[in-house]
């Protein structure tokens, strides 16, 4: 199993994550934007052991962002993750991924 390294992650830019929007909101509910972005940041950098903590729904509309927070095991950092809205076609958002520099540890 392979874990993240600190200086990897700075910078990473996951582009055109798509999630379905909420069927009685236009909005993708907390847990799936979470897996999705631990999802596209491992495909990204080829790891495991991540953990992505969002506040809340991101809110389906173009240019909307939305502040979540990246940890990794072995890695007592925990690195800011900005989620950009970049398109929305009926049901399906689709949003950017990029991670910032470190705080902690």
């Amino acid at each position: 199993m392979r874990t993240f390294r600190a200086l990897s992650l700075v910078g990473v830019l996951a582009a055109g994550a798509a999630l379905l929007v909420g069927c009685s909101e236009d909005s993708v509910p907390q847990a799936d934007v979470e897996a999705e972005a631990e999802t596209q940041l491992a495909a990204e950098v080829g790891g495991t052991g991540l953990d992505v903590s969002c506040p809340g729904d991101l809110k389906a509309e173009v240019d909307e962002t939305m502040e979540c927070d990246l940890t990794v095991d072995g890695d007592d950092n925990t690195y800011p993750v900005t989620l950009t809205v970049t398109a929305v076609d009926g049901n399906q958002a689709n949003f950017d991924i990029e991670v910032g520099d470190p705080s902690g540890g």
